[in-house]
């Protein structure tokens, strides 16, 4: 949840929040809760409004989305290709999330820090409150292999690998 609260203020802004978080703190006898933290971080947040439903969410009550895809199928389009897929929250959590389509393994070694040579995506984002269905159509210029959501991994979630599909 700190790596998501990271992406959701950017990392300037965050690193700046827990500046000012441990010297606020950091010789103070009563030590700090998590609505303290949350707290000093807030002025840091590009959306203060946003801020306050990502916490909210994550942080003071039990969330975790799930997403599972069903539908999917891809088809040539003009001089490239278009996935179409449905993703579903299966879970309690709401969350922006990228949906990708992809070609090639994009990290064939365990140690690998880049991406493989032969590796392709495309993406689009999806935010999907829980119980909500959306149908996803991903213009591709390569034929995909497969579908997965979350190619990064910025969201917690419950089974991850239900949200992945071979085309």
């Amino acid at each position: 949840v700190f790596w998501m609260l990271l992406q959701h203020m950017g990392r300037e802004n965050a690193l700046a929040g827990l500046q000012t978080f441990l010297a606020r703190y950091h010789q103070d006898r009563d030590h700090p809760v998590l609505q303290d933290f949350l707290a000093v971080m807030r002025p840091f947040a590009p959306d203060a409004e946003a801020y306050d439903a990502f916490t909210r969410q994550w942080f003071l009550e039990v969330v975790v989305p799930e997403y599972a895809l069903t539908d999917a199928a891809k088809a040539a389009a003009g001089d490239g290709w278009e996935v179409r897929v449905t993703v579903t929250n299966e879970g309690t959590g709401t969350m922006p999330v990228e949906v990708c389509a992809a070609r090639g393994e994009r990290f064939p070694d365990e140690d690998a820090e880049v991406e493989a040579p032969g590796y392709r995506d495309a993406r689009v984002t999806v935010t999907l409150g829980p119980g909500e269905s959306q149908a996803v159509a991903i213009p591709c210029d390569f034929e995909p292999e497969r579908v997965l959501v979350d190619p990064d991994a910025l969201v917690l979630q419950l089974r991850r690998e239900q949200a992945r599909t071979e085309l």
